[in-house]
């Protein structure tokens, strides 16, 4: 609860850099997560048709699968294993559960982590799955990396991957209050496919297919 209370709060200080309006849009829909209900946006991404299955941007770095914890060096395990650090890198326990790892890395550096789950390991996501989807669970770009647009080239890598390997369609989702990742998603060519709002007093889950 306190991790996501700082999330809020570092949403909110960036928006109050871009003006009242984005400030008190933000301020307001924290406050709904907060205290009224969790809204879930739900996206998806037709690999077949769309750039997300094209080569990534130019750069460096490259794309790696980690299919145990000691594939992982041991500053990056420590992240994995540190429960006070899980909110942002999730957390090494999700190997034992099936889910994949990729990590983008330059120079034996990881720069960034993803999560990705098939639809066998995916029974409790908000959709159903059909078997050739898949679902991006969690990214998280490291602080000194961030700033290089490393978050879109590791989604698209993965996403190229994938397509490779017959994957048709790829989910993602996140809360409406996170304006940045909102945008970030649909600029990778993700489109909103529902949302389900959570009652944080009844406990109730509502799904609306848009």
């Amino acid at each position: 609860m306190k991790l996501a209370k700082k999330g809020k709060i570092q949403l909110i200080q960036g928006a109050a850099r871009l003006g009242p309006g984005m400030l008190i849009k933000q301020v307001w829909l924290a406050f709904l997560d907060s205290f009224v209900r969790k809204r879930h946006l739900v996206f998806r991404l037709d690999t077949q048709n769309s750039s997300m299955s094209q080569p990534a941007l130019s750069g460096g770095g490259h794309l790696r699968e980690v299919l145990s914890a000691d594939e992982l060096d041991q500053p990056d395990l420590a992240w994995l294993t540190d429960p006070l650090a899980a909110h942002d890198w999730g957390t090494v326990d999700w190997l034992a559960l099936g889910w994949r790892l990729w990590v983008l890395e330059e120079d034996d550096n990881v720069q960034a982590f993803a999560w990705v789950r098939d639809a066998t390991h995916s029974r409790d996501f908000f959709v159903p799955l059909g078997e050739r989807e898949e679902l991006f669970w969690h990214v998280y770009v490291l602080p000194d990396y961030r700033g290089r647009n490393l978050q879109e080239r590791l989604w698209r890598m993965i996403a190229a991957d994938r397509a490779l390997d017959g994957v048709e369609g790829i989910f993602t989702n996140c809360r409406d209050y996170n304006l940045p990742s909102r945008k970030n998603i649909l600029k990778m060519g993700f489109s909103p496919v529902g949302q389900c709002d959570e009652n944080r007093i009844m406990r109730r889950r509502v799904w609306r297919s848009y």
